[in-house]
């Protein structure tokens, strides 16, 4: 059976040659990320990809929080005594892809 996933969203870079897509899988919930190159030859395509399960997307959305409240006020920054609140999120070896 084929997988299908639903683009969510394609965020670009500041010079429109890069962006990141976002898709998430309708098989099993997860949530895979691209990151894509434009070329004239061949248009976009993909130079990484990462895909998180949905127990890593929860991690992910707090930690995104966070770097947003701390983005918010440049006098708050991660201490030793906060620090070990924070979760970390393990993410798969990187692999190369096959063409």
């Amino acid at each position: 059976m084929a997988s299908t996933s639903k683009q969510l969203a394609a965020i670009q870079s500041s010079d429109g040659n890069e962006r990141l897509v976002v898709e998430l899988s309708s098989r099993d919930g997860s949530v895979r990320l691209l990151q894509q190159t434009w070329s004239g030859r061949v248009g976009w395509f993909t130079q990484q990809s990462l895909t998180l399960q949905p127990e890593q997307i929860a991690d992910l959305r707090g930690a995104l929080g966070l770097a947003a409240s701390i983005g918010r006020s440049s006098t708050r920054r991660p201490t030793a005594d906060n620090a070990t609140a924070l979760r970390i999120i393990s993410f798969p070896a990187a692999h190369a892809e096959s063409a």
